[in-house]
């Protein structure tokens, strides 16, 4: 098939754009960055598709659109300053280019979405699931969320078929964020005081699980119009994610336990946010995925952990 991926220079976009090439279909890169890809990959540079190419000839003969750009949840992420822009980025401009590969007959287009709009935290038992009330708790989960729905409202009278994911966090090589910060402390050895998270459960999902779900719903009759919740489908507390990034760098473990109370004290004087993520639990049903397209994640997270410890550490 051949498929345009947007946010081609980001995290998921690079990796995407070689998986699915791999993969055997025919990529068209987009991203408003320039782009080191093979010749073998398309490469189209500009901020928006239905700007830089009114006329919709660059989306002819393409199949399907695997949407990865847009604004990425951040500090900012209630500041009602900054709400315009999230808006911008994540629903008019998601809306602009559905409407345009509508138009243009792309029969599938991907979202990716955010396991934010579900929430940000789940109770003991109790996982997200694509069945719950959405509950979008700042700027960047509620855009991501209208872009949702505009999106199925877009599907409802075109012939384009939408498929929305809400993945938890990404990891893999060059991941950025709070995950890069541990694995920079990890690499320098420096004690962690966080073994005492060891009974919240959350949910992750590998890059390259990711962009084998992504592959799968490319082609799968039946994900056409669907949302999908997808994760490594092994949820582990804070501690032993944290051991198992230090035992894969170092085949030690530098994590030690410290009393909670002590560790919100210090976090609640500006990064009570933060304390959050590593304290409390989220994790995701992936039963969906599995009946209705037969997805397993095909890498353990035991495996990927100690493959991205080490990726880093070289």
């Amino acid at each position: 098939m051949r498929v345009l991926i947007t946010g081609a220079s980001g995290f998921v976009g690079k990796q995407a754009c070689f998986y699915l090439t791999k993969f055997g279909h025919k990529v068209t890169a987009n991203s408003r960055n320039n782009c080191d890809f093979p010749l073998d990959i398309k490469f189209i540079r500009g901020e928006s598709i239905f700007n830089t190419h009114p006329k919709g000839g660059v989306l002819k003969g393409h199949d399907c659109i695997v949407h990865l750009a847009g604004r990425t949840s951040s500090k900012d992420s209630k500041n009602k300053n900054y709400y315009s822009e999230y808006f911008k980025d994540n629903v008019q401009e998601t809306l602009k280019l559905a409407e345009f590969c509508a138009k243009s007959s792309v029969k599938r287009f991907i979202y990716m979405s955010s396991i934010k709009v579900n929430g940000e935290s789940t109770s003991e038992n109790m996982p997200f699931s694509e069945d719950d009330i959405p509950n979008p708790q700042d700027y960047y989960a509620r855009s991501k969320y209208e872009a949702e729905l505009g999106l199925l409202k877009i599907a409802e009278k075109s012939n384009m078929e939408v498929v929305i994911v809400r993945p938890p966090l990404i990891y893999g090589e060059g991941v950025k964020g709070y995950f890069r910060t541990i694995l920079k402390l990890i690499k320098l050895k420096i004690p962690i005081p966080l073994g005492s998270f060891n009974k919240n459960k959350r949910s992750f999902i590998y890059l390259e699980n990711l962009l084998n779900f992504i592959a799968v719903l490319i082609e799968h009759p039946k994900a056409g119009n669907q949302v999908f919740l997808c994760s490594d489908n092994h949820d582990i507390s804070t501690a032993d994610l944290l051991k198992g990034i230090s035992y894969g760098m170092h085949k030690k473990n530098f994590i030690f336990s410290f009393p909670k109370f002590l560790i919100l004290s210090i976090y609640l004087l500006g990064k009570g946010a933060l304390y959050r993520k590593l304290s409390q639990s989220l994790t995701i049903d992936n039963s969906k995925s599995a009946k209705l397209l037969g997805w397993h994640p095909q890498i353990s997270t035991k495996k990927a952990l100690k493959r991205v410890a080490q990726k880093f550490i070289e």
